[in-house]
């Protein structure tokens, strides 16, 4: 069985890896193995982040999280800074990664920065959403199947995980996932890179630093990464969506399918 580093285990491997010393080391709260450290190589003091393999296997393969991450910033979308993907017999893969200060939420801010910040965020969506997804698919990031609606990518992905789990009877999720599969959403031939896990990033002093946490990141209906954000709104408010949706329509020169998004919500 694959195991998740101790501290001790986990600084070894950063050293090995990156080289310096580390001098602070804190694993953080969360169901996935993830370290903040600080190192000192050369004199200088480095934060960074040792983001471990999910052990809950919800999201795609983490070798499949690096590339697609690797692929926005080497586009130039606003992500943090890849060092590199560490394999290590015996304990979870790592992939090495750029510590990004700032917040994921807006206590303690005026709506009028708040609103700074998401437009920040819906132009690093729109730029993505502009880039040819052919090399995704061709560097094997997932996308849809032969004859699949690429509406469907993210959202198949997640009913395949709950049946392979499902252990017991279920009656209102099999309703509601009946319900789903005869009202699909449609992407109407849009087909690009996509976040779909949305509305997750870090901002400082008024504006956006980057983009966060891109395990779900694949190639599908972009309509999906506008309407996930939607739930993450019940947590933390972004301001009006309807705003948004235009500010999108705007940088994009394409349509917002309600349509489109009305299904996808249900679905997510």
């Amino acid at each position: 069985m694959i195991q998740v580093p101790s501290l001790s285990q986990a600084a070894s491997i950063v050293e090995g890896f990156f080289g310096g010393t580390v001098t602070r080391i804190e694993r953080q709260n969360r169901w996935r193995p993830t370290w903040f450290l600080e190192v000192e190589r050369d004199g200088e003091t480095i934060p960074l982040v040792l983001r471990g393999d999910r052990t809950d296997s919800e999201a795609f393969p983490l070798r499949h999280e690096y590339t697609f991450h690797r692929m926005l910033e080497e586009r130039a979308i606003r992500v943090p800074h890849l060092h590199g993907f560490i394999e290590t017999p015996g304990v979870v893969d790592a992939i090495l990664m750029e510590f990004i200060p700032g917040v994921p939420h807006f206590e303690g801010v005026d709506d009028a920065t708040r609103d700074v910040i998401v437009d920040e965020y819906i132009q690093q969506l729109a730029l993505l959403h502009r880039e040819d997804p052919t090399p995704f698919i061709e560097a094997g990031i997932v996308h849809p199947e032969a004859g699949e609606d690429a509406g469907m990518v993210s959202h198949r992905h997640m009913e395949r995980r709950y049946r392979e789990r499902k252990r017991h009877v279920d009656p209102f999720a099999e309703f509601g996932l009946g319900w789903h599969q005869r009202h699909l959403p449609a992407a109407n031939g849009r087909l690009t890179p996509c976040v779909w896990d949305t509305g997750q990033f870090h901002h400082v002093d008024g504006h956006l630093v980057a983009v966060i946490d891109l395990e779900f990141g694949h190639v599908g209906d972009p309509m999906g990464d506008i309407t996930i954000w939607r739930m993450r709104d019940t947590l933390i408010p972004f301001g009006d969506m309807g705003k948004i949706y235009a500010r999108y329509e705007e940088l994009t020169g394409a349509p917002v399918d309600l349509e489109a998004i009305k299904r996808h919500h249900y679905a997510a």
